[in-house]
């Protein structure tokens, strides 16, 4: 992904932490510091900035890459990942969630639940949505038409479900599948312009809180 030549530099400065400030002498004042000798507010890093996680920048680059254009939709759905040589889950060499090499042949995504598994989610969702009004709403059901723009695939070794984040056009239909789409992709794009411009932005804090929501629902996956 560039811009102008140049990738975008998705790290800011924190608004959150207690910034040093100098003193008489020209050195830096320190935060002042508890009874346990830390400061009364850590700095995020040494250098001042929040610096964005591997992951974060990868789902960012892809959505960045894919979504400047008209009649976007982008969802995250829960799933299972089939090596079809096996017919079964597919087994990595890593120890956490992460994403797919595209090259990853013989691979299938398999998002159709049991009625339970679907009854269970919709119960925590009809709670949590609610109280929190995300930027994106839960589609239940399957897709009649679609164009496929894009996909990343995330495998999540340590929950029974992993998940696979689309960018296309679609239609639900009725069956037991579970998706997280944007009400509005317009607004992930904005965010998109604004970082393009180097501007302040929330595109990674955006994309970030879509990814720890999907992940949540991923972790509260019964097995059948």
């Amino acid at each position: 992904m560039s811009t102008n030549g140049k990738r975008p530099r998705y790290e800011e400065d924190s608004d959150e932490t207690e910034a040093s400030t100098p003193s008489s002498n020209g050195s830096l004042r320190q935060p002042q510091s508890n009874s346990q000798g830390l400061p009364s507010r850590l700095e995020p890093t040494i250098f001042g900035i929040f610096p964005t996680s591997d992951f974060t920048k990868q789902v960012g680059d892809f959505l960045y890459q894919n979504i400047d254009r008209e009649y976007v939709e982008i969802e995250a759905k829960l799933g299972r990942l089939i090596d079809t040589r096996t017919k079964e889950r597919i087994q990595l060499d890593v120890a956490c969630e992460t994403i797919v090499s595209p090259q990853r042949r013989n691979l299938k995504f398999e998002s159709n639940m049991t009625e339970a598994q679907h009854k269970h989610f919709n119960e925590i969702l009809n709670s949590r949505v609610v109280a929190t009004k995300p930027p994106y709403q839960i589609v239940n059901g399957g897709i009649v038409e679609k164009v496929r723009i894009a996909v990343l695939n995330v495998h999540s070794p340590n929950t029974y479900l992993d998940y696979r984040i689309t960018v296309n056009s679609e239609k639900p239909d009725l069956s037991h599948e579970l998706e997280l789409e944007f009400i509005n992709p317009q607004i992930l794009i904005e965010e998109k312009n604004k970082l393009t411009q180097q501007q302040r932005n929330r595109y990674v804090n955006i994309v970030e809180n879509f990814i720890n929501n999907i992940r949540c629902l991923a972790k509260e996956a019964q097995i059948p």
